[in-house]
């Protein structure tokens, strides 16, 4: 059931990104959609074994893939955006379940490069708020990885 609730985003963002075009618009969004609420559900069984920031990430990316359905239907690259949706939801859950520093790292870029993919489409929609986001991305990595220098000195 963990490895479910891990791997179920990945998987969706996998199909929708290269099958998009076999699966087509409406197949992309059911199949990403359905994979992160399958393992938002999961989350919360799980919820009562062990306690988790699972919850609060799961129910907010169920509800931004919902809603994104609808908000992005006149979108041509549709399946596209749903597979970097997909996959931004899986590196936030290996961000929150990290139990070490470099896979909380690996999750905190893929968070990032998801990020940035995803305000890709505020470009194409002449909204120059892409190098912002990318700015202040780095200055977050610069940051989390002088705290893992300190904090990890201090624990050697």
């Amino acid at each position: 059931m963990y490895l479910a609730i891990i791997t179920l985003p990945l998987l969706g963002s996998i199909v929708s990104g290269f099958f998009g075009r076999k699966v087509g618009v409406s197949g992309a969004q059911l199949i990403t959609c359905t994979s992160v609420i399958v393992t938002t559900l999961l989350a919360i069984v799980a919820f009562f074994e062990v306690v988790s920031m699972l919850i609060p990430v799961l129910i907010v990316s169920s509800l931004v893939h919902v809603y994104s359905i609808g908000y992005m239907s006149a979108d041509p690259h549709n399946q596209r955006f749903f597979s970097y949706l997909s996959l931004f939801t899986f590196m936030m859950i290996i961000l929150v379940t990290a139990n070490n520093f470099l896979l909380m790292f690996v999750g905190w870029e893929g968070v990032g490069v998801c990020s940035y993919l995803l305000v890709l489409w505020l470009k194409v929609l002449k909204l120059d708020y892409m190098f912002d986001c990318l700015w202040l991305w780095k200055v977050g990595v610069t940051g989390l990885s002088l705290n893992f220098t300190i904090c990890g000195n201090i624990l050697i």
